[in-house]
């Protein structure tokens, strides 16, 4: 169960953050993690990341309409498994507690009211 819980996890960090560095792979899989900790969201990883609502897909990957068929020999794949489990574990919270994220050529409606938590790279991070 754990293992396909990781491997829901890494794939959506591949998809979402997979040209980012480390830290930000990491923070966008403890973004999975601190949804799965509140009360507000499924409790697994891959209902989290496969949840949507009325207003669209949690995570953009899931419902692009393109396969998510990802290159699991690849080092961004690789890099994002390791930030799986590292987020997972809870090994190191470089999302500062964040429960959301975009990035930053995008500007959401909610990201106005809400609080950053961090800048890594491309991604702003946020706790709502």
């Amino acid at each position: 169960m754990m293992v396909l819980q990781l491997v829901c996890m890494a794939t959506a960090i591949f998809f979402e953050a997979g040209n980012q560095p480390v830290a930000g792979k990491i923070a966008v899989g403890n973004v999975i993690m601190n949804r799965v900790s509140d009360y507000r969201y499924p409790d697994t990883p891959c209902t989290v990341v496969k949840q949507s609502k009325s207003s669209g897909c949690q995570f953009s990957y899931w419902c692009d309409g393109k396969p998510e068929n990802a290159n699991t020999s690849s080092l961004a794949y690789k890099d994002s498994w390791r930030a799986a489990v590292m987020a997972y574990n809870n090994a190191v919270d470089a999302s500062f507690g964040a429960t959301h994220y975009h990035a930053d050529y995008v500007y959401p409606n909610w990201a106005e009211q809400e609080k950053v938590t961090v800048r890594i790279a491309q991604h702003i991070f946020y706790r709502l």
